[in-house]
Protein backbone atom coordinates (compact mmCIF):
# COMPACT_ATOMS: atom_id res chain seq x y z
CA UNK A 1 0.00 0.00 0.00
CA UNK A 2 2.92 2.35 0.68
CA UNK A 3 4.18 1.75 -2.85
CA UNK A 4 0.78 2.68 -4.28
CA UNK A 5 0.87 5.91 -2.26
CA UNK A 6 4.31 6.65 -3.68
CA UNK A 7 3.07 5.98 -7.21
CA UNK A 8 0.24 8.47 -6.68
CA UNK A 9 2.59 11.09 -5.23
CA UNK A 10 5.16 10.65 -8.00
CA UNK A 11 2.54 11.15 -10.72
CA UNK A 12 0.50 13.95 -9.15
CA UNK A 13 2.32 16.87 -10.75
CA UNK A 14 -0.65 19.22 -10.24
CA UNK A 15 -4.15 19.02 -8.68
CA UNK A 16 -5.42 17.97 -12.11
CA UNK A 17 -2.97 15.09 -12.27
CA UNK A 18 -3.77 14.10 -8.67
CA UNK A 19 -7.47 13.90 -9.51
CA UNK A 20 -6.67 11.82 -12.60
CA UNK A 21 -4.63 9.43 -10.45
CA UNK A 22 -7.58 8.92 -8.10
CA UNK A 23 -9.99 8.54 -11.01
CA UNK A 24 -7.79 5.74 -12.38
CA UNK A 25 -7.92 3.87 -9.06
CA UNK A 26 -11.70 4.23 -8.87
CA UNK A 27 -12.20 2.95 -12.41
CA UNK A 28 -9.95 -0.02 -11.65
CA UNK A 29 -12.26 -0.77 -8.69
CA UNK A 30 -15.38 -0.69 -10.92
CA UNK A 31 -16.64 2.73 -9.90
CA UNK A 32 -18.83 4.37 -12.55
CA UNK A 33 -18.19 7.95 -13.66
CA UNK A 34 -21.18 10.30 -13.68
CA UNK A 35 -21.34 13.48 -15.77
CA UNK A 36 -22.83 16.55 -14.13
CA UNK A 37 -24.43 17.70 -17.38
CA UNK A 38 -26.31 14.40 -17.89
CA UNK A 39 -29.50 13.19 -16.24
CA UNK A 40 -28.98 10.62 -13.49
CA UNK A 41 -32.54 9.35 -13.61
CA UNK A 42 -32.57 5.55 -13.30
CA UNK A 43 -28.74 5.56 -13.22
CA UNK A 44 -28.05 5.10 -9.49
CA UNK A 45 -28.46 1.57 -8.17
CA UNK A 46 -27.83 -0.33 -4.96
CA UNK A 47 -24.47 -2.08 -4.54
CA UNK A 48 -22.90 0.23 -7.11
CA UNK A 49 -20.26 2.92 -6.68
CA UNK A 50 -19.93 6.19 -8.57
CA UNK A 51 -17.72 9.27 -8.88
CA UNK A 52 -17.90 12.79 -10.27
CA UNK A 53 -14.99 14.99 -11.35
CA UNK A 54 -15.58 18.70 -10.84
CA UNK A 55 -13.60 21.09 -13.05
CA UNK A 56 -10.79 18.58 -13.41
CA UNK A 57 -9.30 19.06 -9.93
CA UNK A 58 -11.96 17.97 -7.41
CA UNK A 59 -13.42 14.48 -7.18
CA UNK A 60 -16.32 13.04 -5.18
CA UNK A 61 -17.02 9.31 -5.01
CA UNK A 62 -19.64 7.23 -3.19
CA UNK A 63 -21.01 3.74 -2.67
CA UNK A 64 -24.75 3.01 -2.43
CA UNK A 65 -25.49 0.07 -0.09
CA UNK A 66 -27.92 -2.78 -0.67
CA UNK A 67 -30.46 -1.12 1.62
CA UNK A 68 -31.40 2.04 -0.25
CA UNK A 69 -33.25 3.40 2.76
CA UNK A 70 -29.98 3.61 4.67
CA UNK A 71 -29.68 5.09 8.15
CA UNK A 72 -26.29 6.84 8.15
CA UNK A 73 -23.61 8.42 6.00
CA UNK A 74 -19.87 8.53 6.56
CA UNK A 75 -17.91 11.01 4.44
CA UNK A 76 -14.14 11.38 4.23
CA UNK A 77 -12.99 14.80 3.04
CA UNK A 78 -9.55 16.01 1.97
CA UNK A 79 -7.96 18.35 -0.57
CA UNK A 80 -6.10 17.81 -3.83
CA UNK A 81 -3.99 20.98 -3.90
CA UNK A 82 -0.65 21.83 -2.28
CA UNK A 83 1.31 25.08 -1.91
CA UNK A 84 3.21 25.77 -5.12
CA UNK A 85 4.58 28.26 -7.60
CA UNK A 86 2.20 28.91 -10.47
CA UNK A 87 3.13 30.34 -13.87
CA UNK A 88 1.79 33.76 -14.78
CA UNK A 89 2.05 33.23 -18.53
CA UNK A 90 3.31 30.79 -21.14
CA UNK A 91 5.72 33.34 -22.63
CA UNK A 92 9.16 33.84 -20.97
CA UNK A 93 11.07 37.10 -20.96
CA UNK A 94 14.75 38.02 -21.17
CA UNK A 95 16.55 39.47 -18.15
CA UNK A 96 20.32 39.75 -17.79
CA UNK A 97 20.81 37.43 -20.76
CA UNK A 98 18.64 34.74 -19.13
CA UNK A 99 15.27 33.38 -20.19
CA UNK A 100 12.86 33.75 -17.24
CA UNK A 101 9.26 32.87 -16.34
CA UNK A 102 7.19 34.92 -13.91
CA UNK A 103 5.35 33.10 -11.13
CA UNK A 104 2.72 33.65 -8.45
CA UNK A 105 2.83 32.00 -5.03
CA UNK A 106 -0.07 29.59 -4.58
CA UNK A 107 -0.91 29.07 -0.91
CA UNK A 108 1.41 29.26 2.06
CA UNK A 109 4.54 27.77 0.54
CA UNK A 110 7.83 27.63 2.46
CA UNK A 111 9.50 29.62 -0.29
CA UNK A 112 13.14 29.06 0.66
CA UNK A 113 12.66 25.33 -0.03
CA UNK A 114 11.88 26.07 -3.68
CA UNK A 115 15.32 27.51 -4.35
CA UNK A 116 18.03 25.36 -5.97
CA UNK A 117 15.60 22.56 -6.84
CA UNK A 118 15.14 20.91 -10.24
CA UNK A 119 11.66 22.08 -11.21
CA UNK A 120 9.36 21.01 -14.00
CA UNK A 121 6.05 22.36 -15.29
CA UNK A 122 2.69 20.58 -15.39
CA UNK A 123 -1.01 21.35 -15.31
CA UNK A 124 -3.89 21.93 -17.69
CA UNK A 125 -3.99 23.71 -21.05
CA UNK A 126 -7.12 24.84 -22.90
CA UNK A 127 -6.99 25.03 -26.69
CA UNK A 128 -9.17 25.28 -29.77
CA UNK A 129 -9.80 22.51 -32.25
CA UNK A 130 -12.55 21.59 -34.70
CA UNK A 131 -14.75 20.45 -31.80
CA UNK A 132 -14.42 23.79 -29.98
CA UNK A 133 -12.59 24.48 -26.71
CA UNK A 134 -10.81 21.41 -25.32
CA UNK A 135 -8.58 20.89 -22.28
CA UNK A 136 -5.73 18.44 -21.74
CA UNK A 137 -3.14 17.76 -19.08
CA UNK A 138 0.53 18.39 -19.81
CA UNK A 139 3.80 17.49 -18.10
CA UNK A 140 6.59 19.29 -19.89
CA UNK A 141 10.27 18.25 -20.21
CA UNK A 142 11.53 21.81 -19.63
CA UNK A 143 13.76 21.93 -16.53
CA UNK A 144 13.61 25.14 -14.47
CA UNK A 145 15.34 26.53 -11.41
CA UNK A 146 15.16 29.38 -8.91
CA UNK A 147 18.87 29.92 -8.09
CA UNK A 148 19.92 31.12 -4.66
CA UNK A 149 22.14 34.17 -4.30
CA UNK A 150 25.68 33.17 -3.32
CA UNK A 151 26.58 33.62 0.35
CA UNK A 152 29.40 35.99 -0.66
CA UNK A 153 26.76 38.42 -1.96
CA UNK A 154 24.24 37.84 0.83
CA UNK A 155 26.08 37.60 4.16
CA UNK A 156 23.05 38.95 6.04
CA UNK A 157 21.07 35.77 5.39
CA UNK A 158 22.95 34.13 8.28
CA UNK A 159 21.76 36.75 10.79
CA UNK A 160 18.59 38.27 9.29
CA UNK A 161 17.16 35.12 7.76
CA UNK A 162 15.70 34.43 4.34
CA UNK A 163 14.00 37.56 3.00
CA UNK A 164 12.69 37.57 -0.55
CA UNK A 165 10.92 39.93 -2.91
CA UNK A 166 8.43 37.57 -4.55
CA UNK A 167 8.03 39.71 -7.66
CA UNK A 168 11.69 40.21 -8.50
CA UNK A 169 13.57 37.34 -6.85
CA UNK A 170 11.25 34.36 -7.39
CA UNK A 171 10.96 34.13 -11.22
CA UNK A 172 12.38 30.87 -12.55
CA UNK A 173 15.31 30.56 -14.93
CA UNK A 174 14.50 28.33 -17.92
CA UNK A 175 17.41 28.95 -20.31
CA UNK A 176 19.68 31.58 -21.79
CA UNK A 177 18.81 34.24 -24.35
CA UNK A 178 19.66 31.96 -27.27
CA UNK A 179 16.41 30.09 -26.61
CA UNK A 180 13.17 31.14 -28.27
CA UNK A 181 10.65 33.15 -26.28
CA UNK A 182 8.17 30.55 -27.51
CA UNK A 183 10.00 27.61 -25.88
CA UNK A 184 7.18 26.87 -23.44
CA UNK A 185 4.42 27.30 -26.02
CA UNK A 186 6.24 25.07 -28.49
CA UNK A 187 6.65 22.31 -25.87
CA UNK A 188 2.94 22.51 -25.06
CA UNK A 189 1.87 22.37 -28.70
CA UNK A 190 4.30 19.53 -29.46
CA UNK A 191 3.00 17.44 -26.55
CA UNK A 192 -0.66 18.07 -27.40
CA UNK A 193 -0.07 17.85 -31.17
CA UNK A 194 -1.69 21.21 -31.82
CA UNK A 195 -0.54 24.51 -33.33
CA UNK A 196 0.94 27.23 -31.15
CA UNK A 197 -1.91 29.57 -32.09
CA UNK A 198 -4.49 27.03 -30.93
CA UNK A 199 -3.50 27.54 -27.27
CA UNK A 200 -6.12 29.69 -25.52
CA UNK A 201 -5.26 29.55 -21.79
CA UNK A 202 -2.97 27.78 -19.32
CA UNK A 203 -3.18 26.64 -15.71
CA UNK A 204 0.38 25.47 -15.02
CA UNK A 205 2.33 24.75 -11.83
CA UNK A 206 5.97 24.15 -11.05
CA UNK A 207 6.78 20.94 -9.20
CA UNK A 208 9.85 19.25 -7.73
CA UNK A 209 11.31 16.74 -10.18
CA UNK A 210 12.61 14.49 -7.37
CA UNK A 211 10.56 11.37 -6.73
CA UNK A 212 9.46 10.10 -3.33
CA UNK A 213 11.94 8.17 -1.19
CA UNK A 214 11.89 5.98 1.91
CA UNK A 215 14.41 6.79 4.61
CA UNK A 216 15.44 6.15 8.19
CA UNK A 217 17.59 3.77 10.17
CA UNK A 218 15.08 0.90 10.42
CA UNK A 219 15.97 -0.85 7.14
CA UNK A 220 15.32 2.48 5.44
CA UNK A 221 11.56 2.37 6.06
CA UNK A 222 11.05 4.76 8.99
CA UNK A 223 10.07 7.80 6.95
CA UNK A 224 8.53 8.77 3.63
CA UNK A 225 10.05 11.83 1.95
CA UNK A 226 8.00 13.48 -0.80
CA UNK A 227 6.33 16.58 -2.06
CA UNK A 228 2.57 17.04 -1.65
CA UNK A 229 2.14 14.72 1.34
CA UNK A 230 -0.12 17.52 2.54
CA UNK A 231 -2.62 16.44 1.49
CA UNK A 232 -2.39 13.69 -1.12
CA UNK A 233 -1.47 11.15 1.55
CA UNK A 234 -4.93 11.63 3.06
CA UNK A 235 -6.58 11.51 -0.38
CA UNK A 236 -4.89 8.18 -1.03
CA UNK A 237 -5.93 6.83 2.38
CA UNK A 238 -9.52 7.96 1.79
CA UNK A 239 -9.80 6.48 -1.72
CA UNK A 240 -8.26 3.21 -0.58
CA UNK A 241 -10.66 3.02 2.36
CA UNK A 242 -13.70 3.71 0.17
CA UNK A 243 -12.64 0.97 -2.25
CA UNK A 244 -12.25 -1.36 0.74
CA UNK A 245 -15.74 -0.41 1.96
CA UNK A 246 -17.25 -1.10 -1.48
CA UNK A 247 -15.56 -4.48 -1.70
CA UNK A 248 -16.84 -5.40 1.77
CA UNK A 249 -20.34 -4.08 0.96
CA UNK A 250 -20.70 -1.31 3.55
CA UNK A 251 -24.18 -1.21 5.05
CA UNK A 252 -24.45 2.59 4.97
CA UNK A 253 -23.90 5.30 2.37
CA UNK A 254 -20.16 6.06 2.26
CA UNK A 255 -18.41 8.82 0.37
CA UNK A 256 -15.12 10.64 -0.23
CA UNK A 257 -15.02 14.33 -1.17
CA UNK A 258 -11.67 15.76 -2.27
CA UNK A 259 -11.64 19.45 -3.12
CA UNK A 260 -9.23 21.83 -4.81
CA UNK A 261 -8.21 25.28 -3.46
CA UNK A 262 -8.05 24.42 0.24
CA UNK A 263 -4.61 26.05 0.46
CA UNK A 264 -6.06 29.38 -0.68
CA UNK A 265 -9.26 29.40 1.38
CA UNK A 266 -11.60 26.95 -0.42
CA UNK A 267 -13.78 29.75 -1.80
CA UNK A 268 -14.25 28.58 -5.38
CA UNK A 269 -16.80 26.59 -7.36
CA UNK A 270 -14.64 23.47 -6.90
CA UNK A 271 -13.57 24.24 -3.32
CA UNK A 272 -14.80 22.91 -0.02
CA UNK A 273 -16.57 26.19 0.75
CA UNK A 274 -18.87 25.83 -2.27
CA UNK A 275 -22.42 24.46 -2.14
CA UNK A 276 -21.45 21.56 -4.39
CA UNK A 277 -21.32 18.74 -1.82
CA UNK A 278 -24.68 19.64 -0.29
CA UNK A 279 -26.31 19.98 -3.71
CA UNK A 280 -24.79 16.68 -4.82
CA UNK A 281 -26.30 14.92 -1.81
CA UNK A 282 -29.71 16.33 -2.68
CA UNK A 283 -29.34 15.14 -6.26
CA UNK A 284 -28.34 11.63 -5.18
CA UNK A 285 -31.26 11.41 -2.77
CA UNK A 286 -33.74 12.59 -5.39
CA UNK A 287 -32.51 9.96 -7.83
CA UNK A 288 -32.84 7.28 -5.16
CA UNK A 289 -36.42 8.45 -4.53
CA UNK A 290 -35.55 9.50 -0.99
CA UNK A 291 -37.07 12.64 0.49
CA UNK A 292 -35.30 15.74 1.79
CA UNK A 293 -36.84 14.82 5.16
CA UNK A 294 -34.96 11.52 4.99
CA UNK A 295 -31.73 13.32 4.06
CA UNK A 296 -31.99 15.55 7.13
CA UNK A 297 -32.65 12.52 9.35
CA UNK A 298 -29.63 10.69 7.96
CA UNK A 299 -27.34 13.71 8.33
CA UNK A 300 -28.28 14.01 11.99
CA UNK A 301 -26.82 10.53 12.58
CA UNK A 302 -23.82 10.78 10.26
CA UNK A 303 -20.12 11.63 10.46
CA UNK A 304 -17.71 13.67 8.36
CA UNK A 305 -13.98 12.90 8.65
CA UNK A 306 -11.94 15.93 7.64
CA UNK A 307 -8.61 14.29 6.82
CA UNK A 308 -5.63 16.64 6.60
CA UNK A 309 -2.04 16.02 7.63
CA UNK A 310 -1.10 17.04 11.19
CA UNK A 311 1.93 18.71 12.79
CA UNK A 312 4.36 16.32 14.46
CA UNK A 313 6.50 17.67 17.28
CA UNK A 314 9.69 18.96 15.70
CA UNK A 315 12.75 17.74 17.65
CA UNK A 316 14.70 20.93 16.85
CA UNK A 317 11.81 23.30 17.65
CA UNK A 318 9.96 21.56 20.46
CA UNK A 319 9.19 24.94 22.09
CA UNK A 320 6.73 25.59 19.22
CA UNK A 321 4.50 22.78 20.49
CA UNK A 322 2.23 22.29 23.49
CA UNK A 323 4.32 20.10 25.79
CA UNK A 324 1.24 18.27 27.06
CA UNK A 325 0.04 17.36 23.56
CA UNK A 326 3.10 16.17 21.71
CA UNK A 327 2.68 14.24 18.48
CA UNK A 328 5.26 11.86 16.98
CA UNK A 329 5.89 10.20 13.64
CA UNK A 330 4.99 6.49 13.39
CA UNK A 331 2.89 6.59 16.56
CA UNK A 332 -0.54 6.69 14.98
CA UNK A 333 -3.19 9.01 13.49
CA UNK A 334 -3.85 12.37 15.12
CA UNK A 335 -7.12 13.93 16.30
CA UNK A 336 -6.90 17.72 15.90
CA UNK A 337 -8.65 19.95 18.42
CA UNK A 338 -9.05 23.74 18.60
CA UNK A 339 -11.24 25.79 20.93
CA UNK A 340 -11.85 28.44 18.27
CA UNK A 341 -13.21 25.94 15.73
CA UNK A 342 -10.24 26.08 13.40
CA UNK A 343 -10.72 22.33 13.62
CA UNK A 344 -14.27 20.96 13.83
CA UNK A 345 -13.62 18.17 16.35
CA UNK A 346 -15.87 18.08 19.42
CA UNK A 347 -16.10 15.62 22.30
CA UNK A 348 -18.82 13.58 20.60
CA UNK A 349 -17.01 13.10 17.27
CA UNK A 350 -13.70 12.46 19.06
CA UNK A 351 -15.34 9.81 21.25
CA UNK A 352 -16.80 8.03 18.24
CA UNK A 353 -13.42 7.78 16.49
CA UNK A 354 -11.69 6.84 19.73
CA UNK A 355 -14.06 3.91 20.20
CA UNK A 356 -13.54 2.66 16.63
CA UNK A 357 -9.77 3.00 17.04
CA UNK A 358 -9.80 1.00 20.28
CA UNK A 359 -11.70 -1.82 18.62
CA UNK A 360 -9.06 -1.88 15.87
CA UNK A 361 -6.24 -1.60 18.42
CA UNK A 362 -5.05 1.64 16.78
CA UNK A 363 -3.45 4.20 19.10
CA UNK A 364 -4.55 7.78 18.46
CA UNK A 365 -2.61 10.94 19.26
CA UNK A 366 -4.10 14.37 19.99
CA UNK A 367 -2.87 17.67 18.60
CA UNK A 368 -3.72 21.00 20.24
CA UNK A 369 -1.88 24.10 19.04
CA UNK A 370 0.58 26.05 21.20
CA UNK A 371 -1.72 28.69 22.69
CA UNK A 372 0.66 31.56 21.85
CA UNK A 373 0.66 30.66 18.13
CA UNK A 374 -2.08 31.01 15.54
CA UNK A 375 -3.67 27.78 14.33
CA UNK A 376 -4.14 26.57 10.78
CA UNK A 377 -7.45 25.19 9.55
CA UNK A 378 -9.02 22.64 7.22
CA UNK A 379 -12.18 22.04 5.22
CA UNK A 380 -13.65 20.49 8.38
CA UNK A 381 -15.29 23.62 9.83
CA UNK A 382 -16.55 24.66 6.36
CA UNK A 383 -18.22 21.33 5.57
CA UNK A 384 -19.50 20.99 9.13
CA UNK A 385 -21.29 24.33 8.93
CA UNK A 386 -22.75 23.67 5.48
CA UNK A 387 -23.99 20.15 6.10
CA UNK A 388 -24.80 20.49 9.81
CA UNK A 389 -23.11 17.15 10.32
CA UNK A 390 -20.96 15.82 13.16
CA UNK A 391 -17.33 16.34 12.13
CA UNK A 392 -13.88 15.31 13.28
CA UNK A 393 -10.56 16.69 12.08
CA UNK A 394 -7.77 14.13 11.93
CA UNK A 395 -4.63 13.35 9.97
CA UNK A 396 -1.28 11.63 10.05
CA UNK A 397 1.69 13.42 11.65
CA UNK A 398 4.32 15.02 9.45
CA UNK A 399 7.27 17.40 9.46
CA UNK A 400 8.25 20.11 6.94
CA UNK A 401 4.60 20.91 6.19
CA UNK A 402 4.26 23.22 3.14
CA UNK A 403 7.88 22.61 2.14
CA UNK A 404 8.57 21.50 -1.41
CA UNK A 405 9.86 18.31 0.24
CA UNK A 406 7.87 17.01 3.22
CA UNK A 407 8.23 13.93 5.41
CA UNK A 408 5.97 11.61 7.40
CA UNK A 409 6.16 8.30 9.22
CA UNK A 410 6.12 5.33 6.85
CA UNK A 411 4.20 3.21 9.38
CA UNK A 412 1.31 5.64 9.94
CA UNK A 413 -0.31 5.35 6.50
CA UNK A 414 -1.58 1.80 6.93
CA UNK A 415 -2.93 2.70 10.37
CA UNK A 416 -4.92 5.57 8.88
CA UNK A 417 -6.33 3.36 6.12
CA UNK A 418 -7.39 0.79 8.72
CA UNK A 419 -9.02 3.49 10.86
CA UNK A 420 -10.87 5.02 7.89
CA UNK A 421 -11.99 1.66 6.56
CA UNK A 422 -13.32 0.60 9.97
CA UNK A 423 -15.18 3.91 10.29
CA UNK A 424 -16.82 3.50 6.87
CA UNK A 425 -17.87 -0.05 7.73
CA UNK A 426 -18.69 0.11 11.43
CA UNK A 427 -19.80 3.62 12.37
Amino acid sequence: MLQDLRDLLDNSFSPYHATTQMKKRLLDADFIELQLENSWQNSLKANNAYFIVLQGSSIISFYIPQKIDFDKMVIIGAHTDSPALKLKTQKPYIKESSLMLGVEVYGGALLHTWFDRDLKIAGRVSFENKEGIQSSLVNLPLLCRVPNLAIHLNRDIQTKGFIIDKQTQLPVLVGDKTNSLEVLTSQISEQLKIKDDDILAIDLFLYDNQRSELGGGNNNVDFLHSGKLDNLAMCHAGITSLINAKQRKARNFVMTAFFDHEEVGSQSSSGGDSVFLNELMRRVYENLNLSNEKLQQVKSKSLFLSADMAHATHPNYSDKHDHNHKVYLNQGPVIKINANQRYATNSQSAAQIELIARKQKITLQKYINHTSLSCGSTIGPLISSQLAIETIDLGNPMLSMHSIREMCGAKDHEKMINLMTATLLDF
